[in-house]
C-alpha cells in the first residue's frame, strides 16, 4: 500500500499497519484500510465465478465501509469523508484536493 503510506506522509497523518490492516488518522478522523483477496472457483455447474480484488475502507464518522479497487479510490475516499464532515480546513482541502488531481490526471 505504498502510495496510501506516501499520502499519509505527504499530509502528516498517523499511519501504522497490523494483521493486514492499515490505520490513518486525520483531524481525529480515523479510516481503517483493509485489502480484500479475490475468491475463485468452479460452481457445481461448472460455471467460473469470482469477487475481484480490492480494498475495503471505513472510517469513524460512518457506519458503513466503502469498497474499492484501487489505492487511487482509497485516497480519493478518505478526501471526500474529509470534504463532507467538515474534519478538514479550507487550506487542507484545498492542498488534498490538489494531491488527488496530480495523483489521478498527471
Amino acid at each position: 500500500m505504498r502510495n496510501i503510506k506516501k499520502f499519509a506522509k505527504d499530509f502528516n497523518m498517523e499511519y501504522t499497519e497490523d494483521n493486514g490492516y492499515v490505520y490513518v488518522k486525520f483531524n481525529n478522523v480515523k479510516f481503517s484500510i483493509r485489502r480484500k483477496g479475490s475468491t475463485s472457483g468452479t460452481s457445481w455447474s461448472g460455471q467460473r465465478f469470482g469477487s475481484p480484488k480490492g480494498y475495503s475502507v471505513s472510517n469513524s464518522e460512518q457506519r458503513y465501509s466503502e469498497e474499492t479497487t484501487t489505492q487511487k479510490d482509497v485516497i480519493a475516499e478518505i478526501v471526500q469523508v474529509l470534504r463532507v464532515t467538515n474534519n478538514a480546513t479550507d487550506v487542507e482541502m484545498k492542498e488534498l484536493n490538489e494531491y488527488l488531481y496530480n495523483l489521478q490526471y498527471k
